[in-house]
């Protein structure tokens, strides 16, 4: 019995590689710089994380326009040369490449990511309803709120600024989970008190890393099981707490300066915004403003212990506009649009903290200009973000914290295109005028009362952990007070 049990396996075993060598062969006339590998593709199992892994891809297909990637068994299109990204990303984005390419194309996809992940003119509609929601103006009506959960971390690091070391992704986070609940939700949640609300608590178990590693290898069983990489305990909090809000609003005809409220006066006029699809998007404003937003601060508040002389220079601009202020007035948009430097190192952060690569899927066939082939439609492209921001063509010493690269000297010498933080093109990131003002903000704060100082082994080229998503796993420093 366990003979033929071993013989079916085998079998099973041998037709899955045959296939697999099939769809190989029928790539093996475009570029393939590394030989993938027969089941995991491109993508080593453990011993390479995703940012060496598109970084070393990006080297290697250097002298080519673009190659093949494999992401496990599924073919994608690396783009390499500049001209390419940018027909994709904008010119020729609306009508050949509309969908967002997380992961490679399903026909009927059952684990949608909100916004995201709607398609063609749905996602037209929705994106174009919600962009002034999001726009500088809008965000100025919130900026109190953001100054009350700044001042809030700012009393809550004075509790523990005499502790041995601070881990700077979590105490942001709890500034950025704070701003969110005020002007996500609408919701006065404590984030700085000794013991975490539910609140805290739920949003500190946002993502299934299982089901991410599900999505990455076998996304077409993670679709026929509904996985979106986000933990179901937590999609489900969120689910109530958007329909009780919403439910509660709609009866009293109630109207708030906040998030939500933007997806509920859509709803009204959009059918496709479904109240999935609305309380999914409000999940997707975790993730991105509350967990990738303290990833990507955790890099800045490195750079920042790492190069005093930097530090230095931007509380030198916080402090002559602070000194100037009476003592209860708090900061305005017009006060962090002013603060050139401040930008400068805000931009340079964000250079050195991109997500390693982001996607497209191909909407309508497309002709590789200059060339014969042919994106076929459903096909999936993929943007090697950190291969651009990482190559010393467009940035000298790429690994090097300089934020006068962005001065407005140099800055009208950087390729837009090389720098992607927050994708380019009709799918750049709805959230990023919300990420930049709130981290303005709590820098200012932070940063007129701290100076955050080296702990341990901080080289100053700082080496990404091996798994994270971005940068590193936590980001421990020490804390002084400045006095002022």
């Amino acid at each position: 019995m366990w003979l033929y049990l071993l013989l079916i396996v085998g079998l099973l075993i041998f037709y899955k590689w045959k296939k697999h060598m099939e769809k190989f062969q029928k790539w093996s006339h475009l570029p393939q710089p590394e030989k993938p590998h027969w089941y995991w593709g491109n993508k080593p199992l453990f011993s390479k994380g995703p940012a060496d892994t598109y970084l070393d891809f990006y080297n290697a297909l250097k002298g080519h326009r673009y190659g093949v990637f494999w992401s496990g068994t599924y073919p994608s299109i690396l783009v390499r040369d500049l001209d390419l990204i940018k027909k994709i990303m904008v010119t020729d984005g609306l009508e050949h490449f509309t969908d967002f390419g997380f992961k490679p194309y399903e026909e009927n996809p059952k684990n949608s990511f909100g916004l995201a992940d709607l398609r063609g003119e749905s996602w037209r509609k929705l994106k174009r309803a919600l962009t002034g929601s999001f726009s500088t103006p809008r965000l100025k009506k919130n900026i109190h709120h953001m100054n009350e959960s700044a001042l809030k971390l700012v009393g809550y690091l004075h509790s523990i600024e005499n502790n041995e070391f601070v881990e700077a992704k979590k105490f942001s986070g709890k500034y950025y989970l704070s701003c969110l609940a005020t002007i996500g939700f609408g919701l006065n949640v404590d984030c700085f008190g000794e013991k975490k609300s539910t609140f805290e608590e739920k949003a500190g178990n946002l993502f299934s890393l299982q089901d991410f590693l599900l999505i990455e290898f076998w996304p077409g069983l993670a679709n026929l099981l509904g996985k979106t990489g986000i933990n179901p305990g937590f999609e489900k909090y969120i689910a109530n707490i958007c329909k009780s809000v919403v439910k509660a609003r709609k009866d009293q005809n109630l109207q708030y300066n906040d998030m939500l409220n933007n997806l509920i006066e859509v709803s009204k006029e959009h059918p496709e915004m479904t109240e999935e699809i609305m309380y999914k998007t409000c999940i997707q404003f975790f993730s991105d403003g509350y967990e990738t937003a303290g990833m990507v601060f955790g890099i800045l508040a490195y750079y920042l212990a790492v190069y005093p002389e930097v530090q230095t220079r931007l509380q030198d601009e916080i402090d002559e506009l602070m000194d100037g202020k009476d003592e209860d007035e708090e900061l305005t948009q017009e006060d962090i649009t002013n603060m050139t430097y401040l930008e400068q190192v805000l931009l340079e952060s964000e250079r050195l903290s991109p997500l390693p690569n982001t996607g497209r899927i191909c909407t309508k066939d497309w002709k590789v200009p200059g060339d014969d082939h042919v994106i076929k439609k459903t096909d999936r492209v993929l943007i090697p973000v950190i291969g651009l921001h990482m190559d010393p063509e467009y940035w000298p010493e790429p690994r090097k914290f300089d934020p006068e690269r962005f001065s407005s000297e140099n800055k009208k010498n950087i390729e837009p295109i090389t720098f992607m933080t927050f994708g380019s093109g009709p799918r750049q990131c709805l959230g990023m005028n919300v990420y930049n003002v709130q981290t303005k903000v709590l820098l200012v704060h932070l940063l007129r009362n701290f100076s955050l100082k080296p702990y341990g082994d901080m080289p100053r080229e700082m080496v990404w952990d091996k798994f994270a998503f971005i940068g590193k796993d936590k980001y421990e420093m020490k804390l002084e007070r400045r006095d002022h």
